[in-house]
């Protein structure tokens, strides 16, 4: 009896073991899955597109937290700030291709760029001086210098310069990119341990939304970088004949008149070399017009008069038949 007992004991501990380690691997199983589960749906919430207002200032504020523990707020403050410097300049010249070779000159010894530019005017047709516009790119550490040599490209009659602070853009930017990278990761763990086809599917099309955003993150922090690094300097160059007098002191209203006046006599006097100019400019047209239209009228003139002797002798040899006629007829009995 104590022989059976043994192994139908060994057979049922093995059983029990069998049964106890099946149940184990199940419920790890499911704990597994239940956090892949989880570890997808707070990447799904995390990257989703449209946020709701208190859901987005959460979002900063963690970020925000985060960013704070690891650097102290006053330092943030005084060092890596973003700054955007953009200038502009309207320079009087009389020397309009000396003036634009110097500023092209200029802008690549400071290891600068021209955007983009055009030049307008010196047409035969008309008698305005050239006017060109610039857009430079100039790196920050020599905008200080190219502001204290733009007086040598003419007589600059205004300045402008604005800065605009993108820190806080910049390191919301930053720090999206930063938490796509970690959902990035995730998604890829998440893909690694998918076990259907159909979760396979739905993290490789997160995963290719994420990608997505990342690359226009990264481009928007690109072109950050470069506004930052290169300052935009705008210059309006115009071809003039005499200076703008800089004005010192309050204008009158006399002396408002008297430019105003001055003025008038300018634009008449204009007006009048413009016309000489067109009359010259025209004057063989006018001549060949002018003769053309004298042999016109010549012409004309000779057939009315042709056609007045014609009608003349008409009536001449009419009035002769008119006058003849009772003579030929003779008296009557």
């Amino acid at each position: 009896m104590k022989k059976l007992m043994l192994p139908v004991t060994a057979c049922l501990l093995s059983l029990l073991l069998l049964l106890a380690g099946c149940g184990g691997s199940s419920a790890d199983k499911r704990e597994n899955l239940g956090h892949i589960d989880q570890d997808y749906q707070a990447a799904e919430i995390a990257n989703a597109p449209e946020l709701t207002a208190n859901a987005k200032s959460d979002f900063t504020y963690s970020l925000t937290s985060s960013r704070s523990e690891e650097k102290p707020a006053d330092q943030n403050v005084q060092d890596g700030r973003k700054l955007i410097k953009t200038m502009g300049f309207a320079i009087e010249t009389q020397d309009f291709d000396q003036s634009a070779a110097k500023i092209t000159a200029m802008t690549a010894a400071l290891g600068g760029y021209i955007e983009n530019s055009s030049i307008s005017g010196n047409s035969y047709q008309r008698s305005s001086a050239r006017t060109a516009t610039y857009v430079l790119r100039i790196p920050v550490s020599s905008l200080g210098d190219f502001n204290e040599k733009i007086d040598e490209i003419g007589n600059v009659t205004s300045r402008t310069e604005k800065v605009s602070d993108i820190t806080l853009t910049y390191t919301d930017t930053e720090s999206r990119l930063k938490s796509l990278e970690t959902q990035r990761d995730t998604l890829m763990d998440l893909m690694s341990r998918a076990e259907s086809l159909e979760d396979l599917l739905k993290i490789q099309d997160h995963l290719t939304n994420v990608e997505y955003q990342l690359e226009n993150y990264a481009a928007q922090l690109r072109l950050y970088d470069n506004q930052v690094e290169y300052s935009s300097v705008s210059i309006k160059l115009q071809e003039v004949r005499v200076y703008t007098e800089p004005v010192t002191t309050p204008i009158t209203f006399g002396e408002r008149i008297s430019t105003a006046f001055q003025d008038g006599l300018k634009s008449v006097g204009s007006f009048f070399k413009s016309l000489v100019i067109f009359l010259a400019g025209s004057l063989p047209s006018l001549v060949i017009l002018g003769a053309v239209i004298a042999a016109v009228l010549i012409i004309v003139r000779k057939k009315v008069k042709k056609a007045k002797t014609k009608k003349a002798a008409a009536a001449a040899v009419k009035t002769n038949e008119t006058v003849n006629t009772p003579n030929e007829n003779g008296p009557q009995s």
